[in-house]
């Protein structure tokens, strides 16, 4: 496939989607409603859009004829002088959509056309067809640009799916809660609160205990450790994240308990008692947190504090595990619009501490690395390092959920409004 070929079949693959998308949010999402909510803006020409497509296939059989680069860029840009005012049309209307004066529209279009980077790719290419003759001379870009465009072409959704999961997402929601406006607005919401691929890259980079020792720590040059030390501070590195986990997730997790206990009151159905996160986990976090710190890089080298750490973390662990089996049997299944994302979320720390659990298992059994650092960075390593990502990508799964019961509290509390 050649760029010129991959954009066409990129625009292409946007329009038609956008065509499918419109379509579905302008008839059958709003029969769902019924009629309840109207769009205040005007439902563009797909007719218009459907000659667009048909035109950019007709274009596209044509170069994939030519092995000219020079013959494939002028037919191309031929072809975009044609189809561009179109394509600002349908970014005029995302526009329009995303701040309309519904606040249900805002949010549905956010699930269909946002979430799915349909603006962010037409404007890439809008932006691309700047710079094309970069590529004449140039294989090396020439081959990167094709292989991001076919990863852009997989990226997008097929339509079907995405209008029949929001379809069946609203339909579960309906049936929940009826047709309060107020609260469907909140529960579609939640389906545009998963972090950005930025936000998670930036997540996973955070250690919040070795940025404050390393905030500490400004001139280190006349420290100098030893080779079975620096194993020790790598192995730390790696363990010490989890400690910061947890301090982030209890957050999260008290959000979760108070919210669950406050929904299954009001909606008659028997509750646990709440867990004291705060006094069983929190003053430990903060003060085991505090010690890491004054002991800076220095102490990080020792095995001594491997062991603490080590003991530390398999102590919280099974301390979460505990928690987490006083909700079994309380997360009601039947009523996934209502309970659903609780148990992702129960389910999700379940599998994180199992996951981390197996880590401390591995790091201490004498017949795997038996707590020699030696073991741990040498032989082993590849397989500690596998065992600690796959609980590591188990927490970042849990990190949408902060904002996910933003949207539940939201609803928690409209709904103790109306009752009071």
């Amino acid at each position: 496939m050649k760029i010129f070929e991959a954009l066409l079949e990129l625009q292409n693959t946007l329009l038609k989607y956008y065509s499918a998308t419109i379509q579905y949010l302008y008839h059958e999402l709003l029969t769902l409603f019924e009629n309840k909510v109207s769009i205040d803006v005007e439902k563009p020409d797909l007719e218009r859009i459907s000659f667009y497509t048909s035109l950019i296939e007709k274009y596209q059989y044509q170069i994939i004829q030519l092995t000219d680069f020079n013959k494939g860029h002028t037919i191309y840009m031929t072809l975009q002088q044609i189809i561009n005012s179109g394509i600002q049309d349908v970014l005029v209307t995302i526009t329009a959509l995303r701040n309309s004066e519904q606040k249900l529209i805002r949010v549905s279009s956010e699930a269909l056309l946002i979430q799915p980077g349909i603006e962010e790719k037409l404007k890439w290419i809008i932006n691309e067809n700047n710079h094309l003759h970069n590529f004449q001379n140039d294989q090396d870009k020439y081959q990167a640009f094709l292989a991001r465009l076919k990863n852009e072409i997989n990226d997008v959704p097929p339509p079907q799916y995405t209008c029949s999961s929001l379809n069946k997402f609203v339909e579960d929601i309906v049936n929940e809660y009826s047709l309060d406006i107020p609260v469907l607005e909140i529960v579609i919401d939640k389906l545009n609160r998963n972090h950005s691929e930025e936000e998670l890259y930036l997540e996973k980079l955070q250690n919040t205990i070795l940025q404050h020792i390393l905030e500490q720590e400004v001139d280190t040059s006349s420290v100098s450790f030893t080779e079975q030390e620096i194993k020790v501070i790598d192995i730390m590195e790696i363990l010490t994240a989890h400690i910061d986990f947890f301090k982030r997730l209890s957050k999260i997790y008290i959000k979760f308990d108070k919210l669950l206990l406050q929904k299954l009151r009001l909606d008659n159905l028997p509750a646990p008692e709440s867990v004291e996160i705060n006094s069983h986990i929190a003053k430990k976090l903060d003060n085991f947190i505090a010690n890491l710190v004054a002991g800076g890089t220095v102490g990080l080298s020792t095995e001594q504090t491997y062991i603490s750490v080590f003991s530390f973390i398999q102590n919280i662990a099974f301390q979460f595990r505990t928690f987490n089996e006083n909700y079994i049997g309380y997360i009601p299944e039947s009523r996934p619009a209502r309970y659903g994302d609780d148990e992702s979320f129960w389910t999700l720390v379940k599998e994180y501490i199992a996951t981390l659990l197996r880590v401390t298992k591995f790091l201490e059994d004498p017949n795997e690395c038996n707590h020699d650092v030696n073991i741990i960075m040498g032989s082993s390593k590849e397989e500690f390092e596998q065992l600690e990502n796959e609980a590591r990508e188990y927490f970042f799964a849990l990190l949408p959920f902060e904002r996910i019961f933003e949207c539940d509290e939201r609803i928690v509390n409209h709904q103790l409004g109306e009752k009071n």
